[in-house]
């Protein structure tokens, strides 16, 4: 079985970016073409305009050369913790005003991509550990 390198740059279906309704889904532009192997940060746009309306990481699927990668999810940090970030999958940032995808593990060149805005968020997902440090002190 032989598979093709080459991605073009797929339009929307299901409603427009962000979506109304529950169940819409529109695929973003490829960013197959910028992989070389190094780079991890790319804009995320739909045909020519950048995507200004992702709040969280999870409202975008990612799939690369068919593997779904896990979106970042916030985590509550206490304020002597250090933040370190040594996620394995995707995080999307806004800088100026557009998103940017971040993929910690650079893909390689010629790796075929495929971007889907599933929803969009009011707030981010924030994950919290199981415990607090009053329940741990108190041995609650």
């Amino acid at each position: 079985m032989t598979t093709s390198r080459n991605l073009s740059i797929l339009g929307s279906y299901g409603g427009i970016a962000g979506g109304s309704g529950i169940g819409s889904r529109t695929v973003l532009n490829t960013i197959s073409g910028q992989f070389t192997g190094t780079k991890t940060h790319f804009a995320l746009r739909l045909e020519q305009d950048a995507v200004t309306n992702i709040v969280d990481s999870k409202d975008l699927e990612v799939v690369i050369d068919g593997l779904r990668i896990l979106p970042y999810v916030t985590q509550y940090t206490w304020p002597w913790l250090v933040e370190y970030d040594s996620f394995n999958g995707y995080r999307v940032r806004t800088f100026d005003s557009a998103n940017y995808i971040t993929v910690y593990n650079a893909p390689i060149a010629g790796a075929n991509a495929c971007l889907t805005l599933i929803q969009t968020s009011n707030t981010t997902q924030k994950r919290r550990y199981p415990f607090s440090a009053t329940t741990v002190a108190f041995g609650d």
